[in-house]
């Protein structure tokens, strides 16, 4: 069974705190280069963590809305009108009903990471980890992400982890890690 990661107190989920926002810097701020043992220790606890990544891993052929489709498949979650709260919330996202069933390479690089973020909600992740496509944006569309991520962090209760080394980035997060700061006997329970 899944651990609920908001009832988890934060001695548990060393080093964050649960539902906020952090930073992990690290050389080349790619999903590689996290720290294994916190990898492992998410993977022991089977926390559900999503993704966010400069390259997506949806499937080029299918459609958006199947794409969004397979994720909820594959992760089980229990919602009730899925097709509806899909569309809905690619609405929401400026991504027509008429884009959202055409094939998912058609979207923006910046819809696409709208469509992982949709995914990995609806798919009940309660961990988001994302790469460093943040840093590269201009300080607006940074601040935008980071209200969106906000949002998510107090409605949904979710943990953002970004891996960037963006100081503004750092400066709008609840705490900034370094991956020195990883020993190997940091997530012993």
């Amino acid at each position: 069974m899944a651990t609920d990661c908001s009832q988890l107190p934060h001695s548990v989920l060393n080093p964050f705190k649960q539902n906020g926002i952090y930073q992990i810097s690290t050389p080349s701020q790619s999903i590689s280069t996290l720290p294994k043992n916190l990898i492992t220790y998410l993977k022991k606890q089977k926390i559900p963590v999503g993704y966010i990544l400069t390259d997506s891993t949806f499937i080029p052929y299918l459609s958006t809305f199947q794409n969004i489709k397979l994720s909820l498949k594959l992760a089980k979650p229990k919602l009730r009108n899925s097709d509806f709260l899909i569309l809905d919330a690619l609405e929401e996202m400026n991504i027509s009903y008429k884009l959202a069933h055409k094939p998912i390479q058609e979207l923006t690089a910046t819809q696409l990471k709208e469509v992982q973020l949709i995914s990995a909600i609806f798919s009940g992740k309660k961990i988001i980890i994302v790469d460093s496509w943040i840093e590269f944006l201009s300080e607006t569309e940074q601040l935008n992400w980071l209200l969106i991520f906000k949002n998510f962090v107090k409605d949904r209760g979710v943990t953002f982890i970004l891996l960037t080394n963006s100081n503004k980035i750092a400066e709008q997060s609840d705490d900034t890690f370094h991956e020195k700061d990883f020993h190997l006997n940091s997530f012993d329970n």
